[in-house]
């Protein structure tokens, strides 16, 4: 059963944004497009491990994507989890073309594309650094010990996998498509049951209670709020520049309408400038004239809000938690 979603990254979302709404010229734009293409990548190689895992038992496996739990003051991400009764598994997926070397002297991964050699951190050493501390995180909740495992997921077939490796270590590194076999291979070996039906659920209950959304932060980019272009996209010739008529969005582009089209725009307000607004902040980046209509498009899209008339703030993280 998939009790959290995968969900697009909000940093890939941000940088998405940033290339709709800042200079086509501007000096980071180059910096901007690189990142958002590796992370694209990622993205891509999860959702095929998505895929992959729909077809586990939904009563047997609990799956979570993109968990991100506290341990004392530092933050540790899983790209997918997989819990059951009588382990759990630990999955890191890199969709990675060319021939990859896990090195296990230096503790690096290196990638082999069009006889280029490029340098990566180690995934092995950060799925076992995951392992550590999700241990520390289900002592520390009370939770009663269970077998965690870890496996390195190539989500490309044609990926050529090699290793350093020369002590007979097994390394913990497989394509996508001997996933099921090696669900196979724990259910023959893991017999014994570690956690009943009410720990199980005590498990779920605090790992989305503990999840924690990193929000992205454009200044990392060294992008200003006065460098993001206001304005709603069309969502068919991507130009921005659509107006308000009456009740819909009207492109002056391409003459296309949508009624929807500010839903992309209030998205990108919360990622590139605040989570949080008012009216009138609002109005000035979807370029409306009219205050009435904001609190018309408010009300309908029901975005929760604290205090009253001018004073009032619209949440925009609650509202887009879906997404998170």
């Amino acid at each position: 059963m998939i009790i959290k979603s995968l969900q697009k990254p909000l940093q890939l979302r941000m940088n998405e944004g940033l290339v709709r709404r800042i200079h086509k010229q501007h000096d980071k734009i180059d910096m901007i497009k690189d990142d958002l293409l590796k992370r694209t990548a990622g993205f891509k190689g999860e959702k095929l491990l998505e895929l992959q895992l729909r077809n586990l038992d939904q009563y047997k496996y609990q799956i979570y994507y993109g968990l991100r739990l506290p341990i004392g003051e530092q933050f540790f991400q899983i790209d997918a989890l997989v819990v059951c009764n009588h382990f759990i598994l630990i999955l890191e997926v890199k969709n990675m073309a060319g021939t990859v070397i896990f090195d296990n002297q230096f503790h690096q991964l290196i990638r082999v594309l069009d006889n280029k050699e490029e340098g990566f951190q180690d995934p092995i050493s950060q799925a076992k650094r995951h392992r550590l501390l999700l241990k520390s995180f289900l002592e520390k909740e009370r939770i009663p010990p269970i077998p965690i495992f870890y496996y390195i997921v190539i989500s490309k077939p044609s990926t050529i996998i090699k290793t350093t490796n020369k002590n007979g270590e097994p390394l913990k590194v497989i394509h996508l498509h001997q996933l099921p076999f090696t669900f196979l291979e724990f259910e023959n070996m893991m017999e014994k049951e570690f956690l009943d039906k009410k720990q199980l659920n005590k498990l779920k209950r605090v790992l989305l209670k503990s999840h924690e959304t990193l929000f992205p932060n454009k200044l990392r980019f060294g992008i200003h709020d006065e460098e993001v272009k206001p304005g709603v996209f069309c969502s068919y010739c991507k130009n921005l520049g659509m107006i308000r008529l009456r009740t819909t969005w009207y492109c002056i582009h391409c003459k296309q309408k949508n009624q929807e089209a500010h839903v992309q725009a209030v998205l990108d307000y919360m990622l590139l400038m605040q989570k949080e607004v008012k009216n009138d902040e609002i109005q000035k980046f979807l370029q409306l004239e009219s205050s009435s209509t904001v609190r018309y498009l408010i009300r309908r899209e029901n975005i929760p809000h604290e205090g009253n008339y001018s004073a009032r703030t619209y949440d925009l993280a609650k509202h887009f938690q879906d997404i998170l």
